[in-house]
C-alpha cells in the first residue's frame, strides 16, 4: 500500500497532462500512487492517462462522465474512493511539481497530529514563472491559528502544494463544496476545525499553471465574494468557546476580505472594458464601488463613464507606471 495517493483530475487538460504526470514520475520520493480521473473530457485526456498508466503501474487511470462544477467535490471523492494512501495530495492535470516535492513534505506527516501541510508555490504563465504569495508564518501552528488565518485570507493555502492526512479528511466527511463551484476552501475550513497542527514548509512545492482556458477574472471575483460569505457563515456557526479562542469577529473578516474582493472586481472590470463589453463593465463597476475604498470607487465611476465611450483603464495605468518609474529614477 503506497504512503501517498495523488489525486489528479483532468477535464480537457490533455495538452498539459503528460507534462503534469512526468513531474510525478520525476519525484525523488517513490512511495506513491497517482489516481488520474478523466472527468468526461472531449480532448485526448483519456488517451494520455491510459498511456501513462501502461507506462508505470503506480499511475491508475479512470474515466467518468462530467458532473459539471456542481459535482467537483463528488469528483474528488470519486478519486479518493479509489486511493489507498494514508496521505492525500492534489495535483490538477495542468499543474506541476518540482522533483523534491514529496521528499520535503512526507516526513512532516510523521507527526500524527499534523492535519495538513503546504508550502510555497509559483505561477506558471505564458510570460514565465512568478512567485505566489506566502503566509505570515513558518513551521507548525495549531489548527485554530490556521483557521483564523484562513478566515481573514492570510493562509495562502493552494491545492497544488497541499497534503492532507486521510484520517483527517475522512473525519470531516471527505471533500465538500457547499453549493459553490470549488472544493478547496469548504474542505480546508472543515479540516482547520479539527484538533491538531498545520505545517507550512518554506520551499517551493508546486507550480500553478495560469492559462486562457481557466476561469475568467469575473469568476475569480465571484469566488472571492463567495469565500467572504463562506467565512462569515463558518465563524458564526462556530461554538462560542471556539470563536472566542480564535479571537475574531465578523467585522475582522469584512475588513480583511473587502479589499481583496475589490481588487478582483477591478481586474474583472478592466477585462470587460478591454473587451468593449459595456453592460458587463458597468455591472462589475457597481460591485467595485460597493467593495472598494476611495481609490476603487473612483475607478468604478470612471468605468461607468468610460464603458459606453469604448475607453479603458490602460492609458491611465500607463501614465501611472511612467510617473512612478520617473519618481524611482529621480530618487535613485
Amino acid at each position: 500500500m503506497p504512503k501517498v495517493s495523488i489525486l489528479t483530475l483532468s477535464y480537457n487538460k490533455g495538452p498539459f497532462l503528460a507534462e503534469c504526470l512526468e513531474s510525478v514520475l520525476a519525484q525523488t520520493y517513490p512511495d506513491w500512487e497517482c489516481i488520474v480521473v478523466d472527468d468526461g473530457s472531449t480532448d485526448n485526456t483519456w488517451e494520455v492517462a491510459q498511456a501513462y498508466a501502461a507506462k508505470d503501474p503506480r499511475i491508475k487511470a479512470y474515466h467518468k462522465e462530467n458532473w459539471g462544477y456542481a459535482g467537483l467535490a463528488a469528483t474528488h471523492n470519486f478519486a479518493l474512493e479509489r486511493a489507498s494512501g494514508a496521505l492525500i495530495a492534489i495535483l490538477d492535470g495542468d499543474d506541476l511539481w518540482p522533483p523534491e516535492r514529496l521528499a520535503h513534505q512526507v516526513p512532516v506527516h510523521d507527526d500524527p497530529e499534523v492535519v495538513l501541510s503546504y508550502g510555497q508555490f509559483v505561477f506558471l504563465t505564458p510570460e514565465g514563472h512568478r512567485p505566489g504569495a506566502t503566509p505570515p508564518f513558518r513551521g507548525s501552528v495549531p489548527t485554530s491559528e490556521f483557521l483564523k488565518r484562513l478566515l481573514v485570507h492570510q493562509a495562502e493555502c493552494i491545492n497544488v502544494t497541499l497534503m492532507m492526512s486521510r484520517k483527517a479528511l475522512e473525519a470531516v466527511g471527505n471533500f465538500h463544496q457547499d453549493g459553490s463551484n470549488f472544493a478547496d476552501m469548504p474542505t480546508n475550513l472543515r479540516l482547520a476545525m479539527l484538533p491538531g497542527k498545520v505545517v507550512y514548509i518554506p520551499k517551493t512545492l508546486g507550480i500553478w499553471r495560469q492559462h486562457a482556458v481557466q476561469a475568467t477574472r469575473t469568476v475569480g471575483a465571484q469566488v472571492a465574494e463567495y469565500n467572504l460569505m463562506l467565512c462569515l457563515r463558518t465563524l458564526l456557526d462556530l461554538p462560542p468557546e471556539q470563536r472566542k479562542a480564535i479571537g475574531l469577529e465578523a467585522a475582522d473578516i469584512l475588513r480583511a476580505r473587502y479589499p481583496m474582493i475589490a481588487d478582483a472586481y477591478f481586474a474583472a472590470t478592466r477585462g470587460a472594458l478591454l473587451r468593449r463589453d459595456v453592460n458587463l463593465a458597468r455591472k462589475l463597476a457597481h460591485q467595485l464601488w460597493f467593495y472598494g475604498g476611495p481609490k476603487r470607487k473612483l475607478q468604478a465611476l470612471y468605468a461607468r463613464w468610460a464603458a459606453p465611450l469604448g475607453l479603458t483603464y490602460e492609458p491611465i495605468l500607463r501614465f501611472i507606471d511612467q510617473a512612478q518609474g520617473g519618481m524611482i529614477r529621480r530618487n535613485a
